[in-house]
């Protein structure tokens, strides 16, 4: 895993949105932050600056300072809402998907639009805070990141 400058972010690479709103973690991501196959994790708007979104497992975020994003809407908390239906928390955007055996997972394009995301949009799979892995899309972690053609690429 990179790091992108000396004391900077380490990322795990470029995650294309695909066909249909496609998006595959890198293996490595997977494993650090312990998404399992057929796992539900929570999908959050990232910072303003960043764009993007986080991905989070319901036990980390429900342990965290955020967890009343979830908690506060318990029909969230119970996967209860359509999966992919984004909802407001607070000041964020929220949906739950699935993460598939191949480390994917879909969310409607329509639900994308939602977190400023599109087909075809280049998310960089960032270590985030200890609260999930970030997605993110502009800024100056991305301007650095197009430099750095060692980056991988994980299509979906």
């Amino acid at each position: 895993m990179p790091q992108l400058v000396k004391g900077g972010k380490y990322v795990f690479g470029w995650s294309p949105v695909g066909q249909g709103g496609c998006i595959r973690i890198p293996p490595e991501a997977l494993v650090e932050y312990g998404f399992l196959p057929d796992e539900h994790v929570f999908i959050l708007t990232a910072s303003v600056s960043s764009g993007g979104f986080i991905i989070t497992r319901k036990p980390v975020i429900l342990g965290s300072g955020m967890a009343s994003i979830i908690t506060s809407i318990p029909r969230l908390a119970e996967y209860s809402i359509a999966e992919g239906s984004v909802i407001r928390s607070g000041k964020r955007n929220v949906c739950w998907t699935t993460i598939d055996k191949d480390g994917r997972f879909i969310l409607p394009l329509k639900s994308l639009e939602r977190y400023g995301i599109n087909e075809g949009t280049r998310l960089l799979a960032t270590r985030g805070s200890y609260v999930g892995l970030s997605m993110l899309m502009k800024g100056p972690i991305i301007e650095e990141a197009v430099k750095h053609a060692d980056i991988g690429i994980f299509t979906a």
